[in-house]
């Protein structure tokens, strides 16, 4: 509920529903502080921030990108998928989110979404799944997500 996540400090996207801010006044000065150091591209607080995504997810290490395609592209493409393998997606999505498989030679089969939530139903998904299929890639559109249960 709102007053669950509002007692959190954390107010609501007015563009995305579904979603609240998350960050606060510590992430701001970050950013401020890095700004003012005039320091943008990787450097020690890159290197801190991967150490620490990568020890938050017990790995042994952690890449930053420059942007969600960026991160999309190389995500996809460790998974070592062949030409015109098929990933399930929704029709509605960010280009960022389909630009990799072009680039990669994939083949996006793409599902609706349902009407006021933006992701695609259960059953949707699984509709589409054929034998060729080798992955979902389904995106939290605006702070909603599928109910995977």
């Amino acid at each position: 509920s709102n007053q669950s996540t509002e007692s959190h400090g954390l107010k609501k996207v007015w563009y995305a529903p579904h979603t609240f801010e998350a960050y606060g006044e510590e992430e701001i000065e970050a950013v401020e502080k890095c700004l003012r150091r005039g320091w943008l591209a990787p450097g020690a607080l890159t290197a801190e921030f991967e150490s620490r995504v990568a020890t938050y997810f017990g790995k042994k290490c952690g890449v930053m990108v420059n942007s969600g395609s960026s991160a999309n592209l190389i995500g996809l493409a460790v998974f070592g998928l062949t030409k015109d393998d098929e990933i399930v997606t929704p029709a509605c999505t960010f280009s960022t989110c389909i630009a990799p498989m072009e680039q990669l030679g994939l083949k996006p089969v793409f599902v609706d979404v349902e009407v006021g939530r933006y992701v695609p139903s259960n059953e949707a998904i699984l509709a589409a799944v054929t034998p060729k299929t080798k992955m979902l890639f389904i995106p939290n559109l605006i702070g909603s997500k599928v109910d995977w249960e």
